[in-house]
């Protein structure tokens, strides 16, 4: 605790001078935060490791079973390579990518955050970035580079609908993310710790995630969570910084229902918006210590930055992987209010029925395309905002209250008991 602490504090004073742009001390703080990386590795290796861990793939495949297919991409000055990587065999192929093939992707970018856009399939981009293997396949893992790391996989084309109607998909910003990080034992109950601040009520014609304004719908999504699980709320007011870092682990589920604010120019400096106008930076999540199964980031942008100097993409939902989280769920553009609110609340019902995490959002997704009837709202700006990276395990091992397990229990017990005295007295 005493170094999350200092790593904190020298995160949250970095935050200040580069506000106040002020080059000198930035400089100073920057080598007295790597003197403090370096003192911590060389003597707690145990909490350095987790996210500089060597990674080994013959380990990473024994784990895959034999319905996962991982495609991780990377982008050259002319060429794609994607890299196929199965349970026993790695496949790479160079595709070209010339001014061609990013005009496909940037026009389909452009399609997909536009909610008045006329949505159309889009076959030739499949082409370009999914394998024929995939067929052979019912879990898709998605390891994207960066002109790729804003692009749902679910909206492209497969067998003449979206891929999300056949295929389980999820991400990860690095393959050591995807199987977790065993920070700690595994809680046997799932626990849920939800922030959702209030903002002022403003007249707005249509309300998302982005700009601070009343949010009915994050107010509405807090209150059916908390009634799905044990629940421990911090609802308007109360969903301070402070009341964040001093509960942020307490439970396995953490989940957080509010604005956040993308600054595009420096990513550190993006923040998740507390109550009374308090900021919890991108720079500060790297130094908290977040072992939770499930962090939620239900807010806009979450899941979009800035490549960073180690040419990975800085964004609130990798530091809060690397913060300890072993899956996130992020967002790619600025989600509606309302239909985020309805997909979340699917999306924890089929987490209390035990299905794994790309599981419960495919079916929270495809459940909101079944149920909605105004063609304008199917198209995928409604529903394929939020994507999850990292681990794809259920949430817990029991999905069962107390009561409800001591209801069969005594159950089983008074049927045994029934049957034994029925063949007795026969």
């Amino acid at each position: 605790d005493s170094l999350e602490n200092i790593d904190f504090q020298l995160r949250k004073q970095l935050i200040e001078v580069k506000r106040e742009k002020d080059l000198k001390k930035e400089d100073s703080l920057k080598k007295e935060l790597q003197n403090f990386k370096d003192t911590v590795s060389k003597n707690f290796p145990i909490i350095a490791n987790y996210t500089q861990n060597v990674f080994n793939i013959d380990d990473f495949q024994s784990q895959l079973d034999n319905r996962q297919l991982v495609l991780k991409y990377l982008f050259f000055y002319d060429q794609l390579a994607v890299i196929s990587i199965t349970k026993n065999n790695i496949k790479i192929e160079l595709k070209p990518w010339t001014q061609s093939e990013k005009n496909l992707v940037n026009e389909h970018l452009v399609y997909l955050k536009n909610p008045n856009s006329n949505y159309t399939l889009n076959s030739e981009l499949t082409n370009l970035l999914i394998p024929d293997m995939v067929n052979n396949y019912n879990a898709i893992i998605i390891i994207p580079d960066a002109p790729i790391y804003n692009l749902p996989f679910e909206t492209l084309t497969y067998n003449s609908d979206f891929l999300i109607k056949e295929k389980t998909i999820h991400y990860s910003s690095h393959l050591r993310f995807i199987h977790g990080l065993n920070l700690e034992k595994k809680r046997k109950d799932t626990e849920t710790t939800i922030f959702a601040p209030s903002y002022p009520k403003e007249k707005v014609d249509y309300v998302t995630r982005n700009y601070p304004v009343f949010l009915e719908g994050a107010q509405k999504e807090a209150e059916r969570l908390a009634v799905l699980f044990p629940t421990k709320s911090f609802i308007g007011d109360d969903a301070t910084k402070s009341n964040f870092i001093e509960n942020k682990s307490e439970g396995n589920i953490l989940h957080l229902a509010m604005h956040a604010t993308i600054d595009e120019t420096d990513p550190s400096l993006s923040h998740f918006n507390f109550a009374n106008n308090e900021k919890l930076f991108l720079e500060e999540v790297y130094a908290l210590k977040i072992p939770t199964d499930l962090a939620v980031l239900s807010a806009c942008n979450t899941g979009i930055g800035k490549q960073d100097n180690a040419l990975s993409m800085a964004t609130l939902q990798r530091a809060f992987n690397y913060a300890g989280a072993k899956t996130t769920v992020a967002s790619l553009w600025e989600v509606p209010d309302e239909t985020t609110s309805q997909i979340m609340i699917a999306f924890y019902q089929y987490l209390k029925k035990g299905k794994t995490k790309s599981k419960a959002l495919q079916q929270a997704k495809l459940d909101y395309l079944n149920q909605v009837e105004n063609p304008r709202f199917k198209q995928p700006y409604y529903w394929a905002g939020f994507v999850l990276y990292g681990a794809d395990a259920p949430v817990a091992q029991s999905f069962l209250d107390n009561k409800t397990i001591f209801l069969l229990v005594f159950g089983g017990i008074t049927l045994i008991f029934g049957i034994w005295l029925f063949f007795r007295k026969k």
